[in-house]
């Protein structure tokens, strides 16, 4: 029986994270964690926004603070915080390094946040249970799970914004399609 019944719910289930992708795990425990394939993705850490089309029937969404029109550099990193795409805008040494940082300390911030979620829902679980369930308790507990969630998405988003920021402009009309032609 569901909430609506007030019976117990069965415990949450565990998100199966893809494996693959872009080397860039969202949300594992590999050494390169493993990032769902682009389109799998979905913006699942960015605001279910991916492939969206904006408000204007099918425009692109507002650009990004600092770099008009360059929205799309958040989806392409989202998959590997440009790791990915290391020989296509050849990202020197340094740059490899400063990105690989960032994209490992998201992992681990990931990985606590969803323990924070985690034990959230479990907590939420004993609440649908109890024999005499209290709705403001309820209540306040999907609150609270769905702030974690929040913060889970923007605290991604964040890092992806970082490893942006590594990026050259050259490097980042490449990932765009805007560089100009070389004579």
């Amino acid at each position: 029986m569901g909430m609506d019944g007030m019976g117990a719910m069965p415990p949450p289930a565990k998100p199966a994270m893809p494996q693959g992708g872009g080397g860039m795990g969202m949300m594992g425990d590999k050494a390169e964690m493993a990032m769902p394939p682009a389109g799998a993705m979905g913006m699942c850490c960015m605001g279910e926004m991916g492939g969206m089309p904006g408000a204007a029937g099918g425009a692109p969404s507002s650009a990004m603070p600092g770099q008009p029109g360059s929205s799309h550099l958040y989806h392409v990193g989202s998959a590997g915080f440009f790791l990915n795409h290391s020989q296509h805008i050849t990202l020197t040494p340094e740059q490899r390094l400063t990105l690989n940082h960032v994209k490992e300390k998201a992992m681990l911030d990931r990985a606590s946040e969803q323990r924070q979620i985690d034990q959230g829902e479990q907590e939420l679980y004993i609440l649908t249970g109890a024999d005499q369930p209290d709705n403001g308790r309820i209540q306040a507990k999907i609150v609270e799970i769905e702030a974690l969630r929040a913060d889970q998405r923007m605290s991604f988003i964040r890092a992806v914004s970082e490893a942006n920021n590594v990026l050259t402009p050259d490097q980042r009309r490449a990932l765009l399609g805007t560089m100009a032609p070389r004579r």
